[in-house]
């Protein structure tokens, strides 16, 4: 525990922002976790909304807000391709090798054989 009053002060201090800021993150975060559990694009202004507040609040910086917003944007994109994607049954391609793979490997394994004169 600090001796100085100045330190005690501003260890009551941090106590009360660590608190403060705590509750704007868990309030996107349980946003967040909750659009990617529903997985629609309904909620997705809200989200910004409240990432956009974490930012004034300095909370987070606009870098790691608009890295947020970027990924949950593309997840949910992808979940809403998925579900709307048309599935048809055509058979995909076998992958064809080369058609000197085979011998190169051949070639590289292979160790010089020396004579004796």
């Amino acid at each position: 525990m600090a001796n100085i009053k100045s330190n005690i002060k501003t260890i009551r201090k941090t106590k009360k922002r660590n608190l403060a800021n705590q509750v704007v993150k868990t309030k996107y975060k349980n946003l967040i976790k909750n659009a990617r559990k529903s997985n629609d694009k309904v909620n997705l202004s809200k989200i910004y909304k409240q990432i956009d507040s974490a930012v004034n609040k300095k909370v987070i910086t606009k870098n790691k807000a608009n890295r947020i917003k970027s990924r949950i944007a593309c997840y949910l994109n992808k979940m809403n391709n998925e579900k709307n994607k048309v599935t048809t049954n055509i058979p995909k391609k076998p992958k064809v090798r080369a058609k000197n793979a085979k011998s190169r490997i051949k070639k590289a394994t292979k160790t010089k054989k020396t004579t004796k004169k």
